[in-house]
């Protein structure tokens, strides 16, 4: 019983984080265009949510012509 108690904790932890992660990009995003932030995301995000993956691969590419930080 503690265990799942503490596996779903982590779960929402996890979750919370993401949505923060979200929330991140898409607050700053603009600013790290206009900044000329090349955004670059490394990493595996099979195991992300769909439309957070969306967002990174937007970044991505509305930052893809700058060439100030990496």
């Amino acid at each position: 019983m503690q265990e799942r108690v503490q596996h779903d904790a982590a779960k929402e932890e996890v979750a919370g984080l993401m949505s923060l992660f979200r929330l991140y990009i898409q607050r700053e995003a603009e600013d790290l265009y206009r900044r000329g932030v090349r955004v670059r995301f490394i990493g595996d995000r099979i195991k992300l949510e769909p439309r957070l993956v969306q967002l990174m691969d937007d970044l991505e590419l509305l930052t893809s012509g700058n060439d100030r930080v990496h």
